[in-house]
């Protein structure tokens, strides 16, 4: 039985993110599905930074993301995006409190775009009339 246990506590060791089966002692199945997955940033991004809280965790967990742009940019609509390891993008979209989603059974990468605000224009016009009036209103 010690035996046993000691395989298993070894491939646990050796397979963090993976669940395990293995037939206990009485014959029975032990389980182990306690995995941890990682959420990782892309590193290539660029024009603002993105942030993960937690860093890790299990299937279902909530993850936070912080989307801080740099000054002058803005995050590119739709481009917030996670992709589990060996799976499609999901968008993730503002609930109105912040930036989240639900971790699968997956490491997953979280990217995202920025892009240039662009500058406001006005027009301004004055009114012909004996006292000048001036009105603006954006383009």
């Amino acid at each position: 039985m010690l035996a046993c246990l000691m395989i298993l506590a070894m491939l646990c060791t050796m397979l963090p993110t993976a669940a395990l089966a293995a037939e206990g002692p009485s014959g029975g199945e032990v389980s182990v599905t306690d995995a941890t997955y990682s959420v990782t940033v892309d590193s290539a991004i660029t024009g603002g930074s993105i942030a993960v809280n937690p860093a890790s965790g299990s299937a279902g967990d909530t993850i936070t993301v912080s989307v801080t742009p740099d000054s002058g940019k803005q995050l590119v609509a739709g481009s917030l995006q996670y992709t589990p390891e060996g799976g499609t993008a999901t968008g993730i979209i503002d609930s109105g409190s912040g930036y989240s989603f639900v971790l699968p059974a997956a490491d997953v990468v979280v990217n995202a775009q920025f892009e240039d605000i662009s500058a406001a224009t006005y027009n301004i016009a004055v009114a012909a009339v004996p006292d000048a009036i001036w009105t603006v209103t954006p383009d």
